[in-house]
């Protein structure tokens, strides 16, 4: 049996600036529905999800998982961008520094760089997101999560662009 069809925008502005609209009418239709314009499955239905998630056998991520192919070639191998065993092996390094158990041990520290930002665009005036926090996070939270601590932390972004090119 197909899905049934939707025929908004995923990627329109008008489902960006509005998602709930979008999220509640493809959950209406069921918990699988075909996305006409975007030409993809969308899966809706947290049980499905789930079940589609721990079937890594039919809903491989080994090849990526975004819809652009140029994204999927660049992080395949990625935790994210692969199946088991690799991806049991990379998850059970990068994840327990990151899970909800840890995070008592490291709010401190969050807290402290969040302050640091907010100190900052109080004192600039102006915030960018997209040059003052996007690229913060990984740049300090995470990488110190994961244990890189200082490594890096001058070159990570231009490092990043290079494999981009």
């Amino acid at each position: 049996m197909p899905a049934p069809t939707c025929h908004a925008d995923f990627y329109s502005e008008q489902t960006i600036s509005d998602p709930v609209r979008m999220y509640n009418e493809m959950h209406g239709l069921g918990p699988v529905v075909w996305l006409e314009k975007n030409k993809l499955h969308a899966i809706c239905g947290h049980k499905e999800l789930v079940a589609a998630l721990r079937n890594h056998q039919t809903f491989s991520s080994a090849r990526g998982v975004s819809i652009n192919e140029n994204v999927n070639k660049m992080i395949v191998g990625s935790t994210l961008n692969s199946d088991p065993p690799q991806h049991d092996t990379t998850r059970s390094i990068t994840f327990p520094p990151l899970s909800p158990k840890a995070l008592p041990a490291i709010r401190e520290g969050i807290e402290e760089e969040a302050n640091r930002i907010v100190e900052r665009v109080l004192k600039n005036k102006e915030f960018d997101a997209a040059i003052d926090l996007a690229p913060h996070l990984p740049l300090t939270v995470v990488r110190n999560l994961v244990g890189l601590g200082e490594y890096g932390k001058d070159n990570m972004l231009l490092w990043e662009q290079q494999r981009l090119n």
